[in-house]
């Protein structure tokens, strides 16, 4: 089974500072919610299950009601972005996965055919997929088992280029 899942932080919990700093409150919420939106209807228009997890833990129920039934939300675990990025793909490795690509909530562009990309290396034997961001990061890390070893060691602040 292939398996998507996008970490994401609750839109009322705050976060893209960059994006949200000359918006009041108001519309910050609302771009953050959209931008959520919109990066799952990219990746559902990939095929595959989907699944969001997302911090803080108790806004599960909001993040749910945000995005309608027919998607699964979990919580994150606790840790830094790598300790999170590993536990979600090991959560749905356990469950079943025998293949997970794992993206951020802030990638309304993303083409479907990204996804399917990655699926499909993984699918020739690759153990893992990047998709490079232009600041230094990945916007996709797709894998056909547990990589804990991928998210230690890593300084997980924002790089700018």
């Amino acid at each position: 089974m292939r398996h998507v899942a996008i970490l994401a932080r609750a839109p009322s919990a705050g976060g893209k500072a960059r994006l949200t700093a000359d918006l009041d409150a108001s519309r910050a919420l609302r771009l953050r919610e959209a931008l959520l939106l919109d990066t799952l209807a990219a990746v559902t228009a990939a095929g595959e299950a989907v699944t969001v997890f997302v911090t803080p833990a108790a806004y599960v129920t909001e993040v749910s009601s945000l995005l309608g039934g027919g998607v699964t939300v979990q919580p994150q675990c606790d840790g830094d972005l790598g300790a999170r990025m590993s536990r979600a793909m090991e959560t749905l490795f356990v469950s079943g996965a025998t293949r997970v690509v794992l993206v951020g909530s802030d990638l309304p562009a993303i083409p479907s055919s990204r996804i399917a990309d990655a699926f499909a290396a993984l699918h020739e034997g690759w153990d893992l997929v990047l998709g490079p961001a232009e600041d230094g990061g990945y916007y996709l890390v797709g894998a056909s088992r547990p990589q804990p070893s991928v998210f230690e060691g890593i300084s997980w602040e924002v790089r700018r280029c």
